[in-house]
């Protein structure tokens, strides 16, 4: 959430994963996305974690949701399978 953080306070708003220089991991455990794709920028975003072939057995991908008011930005972290990432909820809790 750093580099997205940074961009904000450069570009008075969010970027897609090319635009803030996020590579995703090539993962058999997760698949992540984002709702801001390509070279496209927002004032809201949610980036998840969907559990792979390989992953936790989980019901529920790993989500942070995102928004911008140009100049700040506030995260809301939800987790899938809670009782395995009890710390995940706390994931840019203070925005940037």
């Amino acid at each position: 959430m750093h580099d997205q953080d940074a961009y904000v306070v450069d570009q008075n708003k969010l970027g897609s994963f090319s635009k803030i220089g996020y590579e995703a991991p090539n993962s058999k455990y997760f698949t992540y996305t984002s709702t801001l794709e390509g070279e496209t920028e927002g004032t809201s975003a949610t980036w998840t974690a969907t559990p792979g072939t390989k992953g936790p057995n989980c019901n529920s991908a790993w989500t942070v949701t995102s928004t911008s008011d140009g100049e700040k930005a506030t995260h809301t972290p939800k987790a899938g399978c809670e009782a395995m990432t009890p710390n995940f909820s706390n994931i840019g809790g203070t925005g940037s």
